[in-house]
C-alpha cells in the first residue's frame, strides 16, 4: 500500500489477481491513471473501489473480467477524466 502511492500505470492483465489485490491498490494508489485488469476475475466489487478511490483514472481495460455493465458506469461516475 505505501509503497505504490505514486503509482499512475499498472498492467495484471492475464494474471491470477483478485478483487482483494485490485481493492488494496485502490487504497494505496490513489494517483492510479491506467488500469489492465483484462483476462483476469476482477470483478464489479474492485472496479467500484476503484472508481471511489482513483478520481484521476483515465484508462481501464476490463475485457474478458467478471466486470459488468454495474461496474462500468461506477467509473464512469467517478473517473470523470476517463477516455
Amino acid at each position: 500500500g505505501m509503497h505504490c502511492r505514486n503509482l499512475q500505470c499498472l498492467n495484471v492483465s492475464d494474471t491470477k489477481v483478485t478483487d482483494a489485490a485490485i481493492t488494496a491498490i485502490a487504497l494505496g494508489c490513489t494517483k492510479l491513471q491506467d488500469l489492465n485488469v483484462a483476462n483476469t476475475g476482477v470483478t464489479d466489487l474492485a472496479v467500484t473501489e476503484i472508481a471511489q478511490r482513483c478520481p484521476q483514472l483515465q484508462h481501464l481495460s476490463v475485457r474478458s473480467t467478471g466486470v459488468t455493465s454495474k461496474g462500468i458506469s461506477a467509473v464512469a461516475n467517478g473517473c470523470p477524466r476517463l477516455e
